[in-house]
């Protein structure tokens, strides 16, 4: 069920009107297009939500349907984009084996996220999926609104896969939350496969709690569901963390520093071993000035 909270403040601040109405879907969990004028359309399992810049279409992670649904608030109706229970069957009993056209199979959408490095975001959405059958695994995908097409992006990674949270950054690396392995990922930018770097995480399938203030990879976290990349500086980057198992919000802070994410202490203070050679430099007697010259020494 997606519904729409509609929050109006009277002429006092504590005075706020709140009216919200079901915008789509029913109680009931089931799989239905349709107009908002021709009965109830129908989800199941719905994840991952992300809305155009004009606010006009809503795009759905629809998880028990293997399907990306849009609300057109224009047209007043609920349309399947890509995958669907239907057209997946339809897609695999056709080629014969999953792998072989894996673009418009879509199985259990997770999170999603617009493209931030485009001067349109929302004309590309980046989508996290996850087979339990086994057949494709994990999976990262882009939508690209304007078409209706799906792409399948190659996340060139070893050992269990399970994406979940995504975001992408203002230059186009890929942000990924893995369940299986209790960890955040990131993968290269502007292009259709990517090799993993594990930015934060142990990269085991062993959930825990514990943080490093010099390493973000010596952290544990437990099932990470979502991510957010900030870039909050030039030379800064934030990715704050869903941290569902522990029931956190964490934040990771980096430096960017020699084109690598080197861990930044979250309270912006450097590492020990930075701050002793900031505290020799300045305790360091600063150097005699040079005399000046006189017309005797030119002589």
């Amino acid at each position: 069920m997606i519904r729409y909270c509609d929050a109006r403040g009277g002429d006092r601040g504590d005075q706020v009107r709140v009216s919200v109405v079901t915008l789509a879907g029913d109680a009931q969990s089931g799989y239905a297009d349709r107009s908002f004028y021709a009965g109830t359309s129908y989800f199941n399992t719905v994840r991952g939500l992300r809305c155009t810049s004009d606010g006009r279409r809503l795009y759905i992670c629809d998880s028990g349907n293997d399907a990306i649904r849009m609300i057109d608030l224009d047209a007043k109706n609920v349309s399947t984009i890509v995958g669907g229970i239907e057209r997946n069957r339809l897609l695999l009993n056709t080629t014969h084996t999953p792998h072989a056209n894996p673009n418009h199979v879509v199985l259990q959408p997770r999170m999603c996220a617009w493209d931030k490095s485009l001067a349109k975001p929302d004309e590309c959405l980046w989508f996290t999926a996850f087979d339990t059958s086994g057949d494709f695994g994990g999976q990262i995908m882009q939508l690209f609104t304007s078409t209706g097409q799906a792409r399948r992006f190659e996340a060139r990674i070893s050992g269990r896969f399970h994406p979940f949270g995504i975001d992408i950054t203002a230059t186009g690396v890929v942000v990924v939350t893995c369940i299986a392995t209790h960890s955040i990922y990131t993968f290269g930018a502007g292009t259709s496969h990517g090799f993993a770097a594990r930015v934060s995480g142990l990269g085991v399938c062993v959930p825990g709690f514990s943080h490093s203030n010099h390493d973000q990879t010596a952290n544990q976290h437990h099932t990470p569901s979502d991510v957010i990349w900030f870039d909050s500086e030039p030379q800064q980057r934030v990715a704050y963390v869903l941290d569902s198992g522990n029931h956190l919000l964490r934040a990771a802070v980096y430096q960017l520093k020699d084109s690598y994410l080197k861990p930044f202490l979250v309270n912006n203070n450097p590492p020990p071993s930075d701050a002793a050679a900031a505290a020799a430099v300045a305790s360091a007697p600063a150097p005699a000035p040079a005399p000046l010259s006189t017309s005797s020494d030119k002589k």
